[in-house]
């Protein structure tokens, strides 16, 4: 069975590589359409975070009633309402990377995703930095970075090269706005000082609604809820 699936990831990579050469003469013959968005959360694990929300508020804005939204997942057979959904790493995939006017992206993008200078990039990230990341990481003798085993320069230029094609990136608070610019060597100009588009319900949330939430959990009404959900649960 293992000789098996070492064949399958062999082939999946050898189909990736292919679509990859097949990319860069799309990056030559097709045209960017400006009433077209692509969204990816955590290379196209699923419709969520940053890049969900924004979706939403943008389905609500009648602005963009005329705007093609496309998802790239990596398991595509879900609905999601006025969008298409594609499988992420596939052909569909690289021809709506040269396509998107716009791209919103919650996790860095690998080296071959090229961006046009007419597109524009809005990194949303995934959350606040409280470990240390990119340039900020404090180097440990002979340390290796994921499963490739990069060292610290091959890791810190997978960095630059993804923060080279933002437009715009959003820092969710003052502390993220300020090790950002030195995690990502980012110019602050680059950066939108916000919330994040994901927590806009726990701001806006109505008391009625805590309510129903109380209710649907048999919560006494009376009693405050405190969540604790790190992030290696």
């Amino acid at each position: 069975m293992a000789w098996k699936q070492n064949m399958i990831r062999h082939a999946k990579r050898l189909v990736v590589r292919c679509f990859k050469v097949v990319y860069k003469g799309m990056q030559k013959t097709v045209s960017v359409d400006e009433h077209t968005v692509i969204f990816i959360a955590f290379h196209g694990r699923g419709y969520t975070d940053n890049p969900k929300y924004i979706h939403q508020e943008m389905c609500k804005q009648s602005r963009f009633d005329d705007y093609t939204f496309v998802w790239a997942l990596k398991k595509p057979n879900v609905e999601i309402e006025h969008a298409k959904t594609i499988r992420y790493n596939s052909l569909h995939y690289f021809y709506y990377m040269c396509k998107a006017k716009y791209w919103i992206v919650n996790c860095k993008l690998p080296k071959h995703i090229q961006k046009k200078p007419e597109q524009v990039y809005l990194q949303t990230w995934h959350g606040t930095p409280l470990k240390r990341l990119a340039h900020d990481i404090v180097e440990v003798e002979n340390q290796t970075f994921y499963r490739s085993g990069m060292n610290r320069k091959q890791m810190t230029d997978t960095y630059d090269d993804d923060v080279a094609k933002y437009n715009y990136m959003i820092a969710p608070n003052e502390f993220s706005y300020e090790v950002f610019q030195t995690a990502f060597r980012i110019n602050p100009k680059r950066l939108i000082k916000t919330g994040y588009p994901r927590n806009d319900f726990l701001t806006n949330i109505t008391p009625e609604e805590i309510e129903n939430i109380k209710q649907r959990f048999h919560i006494p009404a009376h009693k405050k809820v405190l969540l604790y959900a790190p992030t290696w649960r």
